[in-house]
């Protein structure tokens, strides 16, 4: 199972699961594919500590 199909499915079991991809595939229509299947931030890496944290701070706020 690739990224997509995990997130497709996990919207589909807990549609407010919150979802953020870091992946180094910087291709535009699999980050286009990953937004439509409902992921809340895409990130390519190299990606810092400080980035990750600003992420899950930002996913975290989307619940408040």
């Amino acid at each position: 199972m690739n990224g997509l199909d995990f997130v497709l499915q996990a919207k589909q079991l807990s549609p407010s699961t919150r979802v953020a991809m870091i992946t180094g595939y910087d291709h535009l229509d699999y980050a286009i594919t990953a937004l439509k299947v409902g992921v809340d931030d895409y990130v390519l890496k190299p990606v810092s500590k400080v980035d990750i944290v600003a992420i899950l701070h930002k996913l975290i706020a989307k619940f408040v």
